[in-house]
């Protein structure tokens, strides 16, 4: 399993990305090898890095992580959110546009390689920071034009890119966040009020539907009881041998609190 993880990076260590921005975005040539592209959701300390980790250990893929350290306004943020809350998420949606546009590139890059089976795995996407901004939007951390400002900037960006294959949503009660968070204790997290994860929580539920209705294939799992992942890979090969076979999951692949896969 090993073998091919380490061919697909010699692949792409020596080969420069050239393709243009725009042609990698709307990826207007097919892949024609099986490389699924999965983004994994989550409220703020869900647990989601762990279980990214865990998968990595199970399957063969290739990580895009959440910028923490690489976050220039995370710290001014968490002192100031008014002051800084448009920054950064200007500058988080620049970075994940990097990491869309790597993602693509890759791809076409070990398409003609022929290597497949690679899953890219990464870290919460460019398309849940709308779902920060409007929980931001409710508790009046940024005003209407600042609004405006961010979803005509998202608006350009989104509405152009090849959208994902699978979006893993690990959903779990927001004040189990908040014990996590105190447990971690990360430098000026304990800014972070149940308040706002209780909203965020509110907000990612609705982006969720949103995603429903437009076709995404979704893996929605009641994450509280930390799922094992061999259950949550289970889930998630269901929607592989579909897209596989070319046929579409219209609804919802559920993994509940006992753990049991089903097609909603």
């Amino acid at each position: 399993m090993e073998e091919k993880l380490k061919l697909a990076k010699k692949i792409l260590n020596s080969t420069p990305i050239q393709t243009p921005l725009e042609e990698i975005i709307l990826e207007s040539e097919p892949i024609t090898v099986f490389q699924p592209h999965v983004i994994v959701e989550a409220n703020i300390s869900a647990g989601k890095t762990t279980l990214i980790s865990k998968i990595e250990q199970e399957r063969e893929c290739i990580v895009y992580e959440e910028p923490v350290e690489e976050n220039i306004f995370l710290n001014d943020f968490l002192k100031n959110n008014k002051r800084y809350a448009i920054q950064m998420e200007m500058f988080l949606n620049l970075y994940r546009l990097e990491q869309h546009h790597s993602i693509m590139a890759q791809r076409k890059i070990l398409d003609k390689h022929k290597v497949r089976e690679l899953i890219y795995l990464q870290d919460r996407s460019i398309y849940s920071n709308i779902v920060f901004v409007e929980t931001m939007k409710r508790l009046g951390t940024i005003d209407t034009r600042d609004e405006l400002l961010f979803k005509k900037h998202y608006d350009l960006l989104v509405n152009k890119m090849q959208r994902p294959d699978v979006i893993i949503y690990l959903k779990n009660k927001p004040e189990n966040s908040y014990v996590n968070i105190a447990r971690r204790n990360r430098f000026n997290e304990n800014k972070i009020t149940l308040g706002y994860l209780e909203t965020l929580s509110d907000e990612y539920d609705l982006w969720i539907t949103a995603m429903k209705e437009i076709g995404m294939n979704i893996l929605y799992v009641e994450y509280d009881n930390f799922t094992p992942v061999e259950i949550i890979l289970n889930g998630l090969d269901m929607i592989f041998t579909s897209m596989k076979e070319g046929k579409k999951l219209r609804n919802i692949v559920h993994i509940n609190s006992r753990d049991e896969i089903k097609v909603l």
